[in-house]
């Protein structure tokens, strides 16, 4: 197995609405998803784990062999219908009307890589003893400071910090943004939900990447380190490394 997940309720919410997953379908390609709910009663629950269910299932066919632009078509058509999925189960109960869900989907092989997200559970590439952020939140505090309204050290301390400007679920169509990743020999990607970043910064979370210790041993010094500095929120993450392939003939992959 090349990767791990953590996830835990935090200090503060008594219910966990992350969901996560982690897998490999065949040798040479990896599926991972965190799912951050929200909504009432429970809702944000039935959400994040719907959008799991969904984008799992249909992804069941996926394989190394597939062309990177098929892999992207599948992955795109996968989450829309976790997208149906959420809002129409939402407009059928009123007990789980509004909820919605973030996700990050990373669908990686040795020669290609795909990050897909909506809202503002993230994806990060720790290269060459760097961290390098792949999604960017789709978030009202991240909007401002695009706009230049808001400066970036200003960002997690903004009282508007948590408000989202996309999410799955919550609307009957919904864009999905992609990003291209091209597998790198000893890297790590990360996989984590605003619950981790929130409460450690980027140079914590590189501290904590860059230290000795196995990959697992890694993945709990993140959680333990988000727990000690509060836990306010869910929190949840898989680190994992790409199973990059020795061959030099790698298809291109157009973001």
């Amino acid at each position: 197995m090349n990767g791990v997940w953590r996830t835990d309720a935090g200090k503060v919410r008594s219910v966990n609405e992350d969901a996560v997953y982690f897998a490999e379908p065949e040798e040479g390609i990896i599926l991972a998803m965190v799912a951050d709910g929200m909504g009432g009663h429970q809702a944000g629950e039935v959400a994040s784990g719907t959008a799991i269910d969904v984008i799992r299932q249909e992804l069941q066919h996926v394989s190394s062999r597939m062309r990177p632009e098929e892999a992207r078509n599948d992955l795109e058509a996968a989450i829309l219908k976790a997208n149906r999925a959420i809002y129409e189960r939402a407009q059928a109960d009123p007990q789980l009307s509004g909820m919605g869900t973030t996700i990050v989907v990373a669908l990686i092989t040795g020669d290609w890589g795909w990050i897909a997200h909506i809202g503002d559970s993230r994806a990060y590439a720790w290269q060459s003893s760097r961290l390098q952020p792949i999604t960017a939140d789709h978030s009202l505090v991240n909007e401002l400071v695009k706009s230049g309204q808001l400066r970036a050290d200003e960002a997690n301390r903004h009282p508007q910090r948590n408000i989202l400007v996309r999410a799955l679920g919550t609307d009957e169509t919904v864009e999905v943004e992609f990003n291209a990743y091209q597998p790198q020999a000893e890297d790590l990607l990360l996989l984590c939900s605003d619950g981790l970043t929130s409460m450690l910064s980027d140079e914590q979370i590189s501290q904590v990447l860059q230290s000795e210790g196995t990959i697992q041993e890694k993945a709990d010094r993140l959680l333990e380190q988000a727990l000690r500095q509060g836990g306010e929120d869910n929190i949840s993450l898989i680190l994992f490394s790409p199973p990059v392939r020795s061959s030099q003939d790698r298809p291109a992959v157009d973001d």
